[in-house]
């Protein structure tokens, strides 16, 4: 089954630049395609944008304005995080984040049950989507059984 790479923009690059130059190295590259950046740093910016080939924003609610994003790779730090998520949901993108995704409990559940009322997925990045080559083989050991 084939499916189209997800259109992502890149919140956050002081730790999302390298986080997505590793994703984009590896088996995962398939599914995202990295359609903006946004950093209010513009030395970050810059970079970014030439490293994937892609738009810059230096704002983040015109990078939600972009209609060619689906969901939002989030890389800042975790105090306040779930405001930001709760824009980005509300702009009607799913949201990939790193944990801690909120060091506010209380934000985080509300955040949280706020994604899966709006029909959003907010997934941790941690553990990945796939399963690593570890449980990969431990699983092929499960089938032939």
């Amino acid at each position: 089954m084939s499916m189209d790479p997800i259109k992502i923009g890149v919140l956050g690059l002081r730790f999302g630049l390298q986080q997505m130059r590793e994703v984009m190295r590896g088996e995962d590259r398939q599914f995202v395609g990295i359609r903006a950046v946004c950093d209010n740093v513009p030395e970050r910016l810059k970079e970014g944008c030439e490293a994937f080939r892609c738009a810059g924003y230096d704002d983040l609610d015109r990078m939600l304005g972009d209609s060619d994003i689906e969901a939002v790779a989030l890389f800042t730090g975790p105090a306040g995080r779930a405001g930001l998520i709760r824009r980005i949901l509300h702009a009607g993108k799913h949201v990939m984040t790193t944990k801690p995704f909120e060091v506010d409990p209380e934000a985080g559940l509300a955040v949280l049950q706020e994604a899966a009322a709006l029909g959003l997925v907010l997934h941790l990045n941690s553990p990945s989507a796939l399963p690593g080559d570890d449980i990969r083989q431990i699983l092929a050991w499960r089938s032939e059984e």
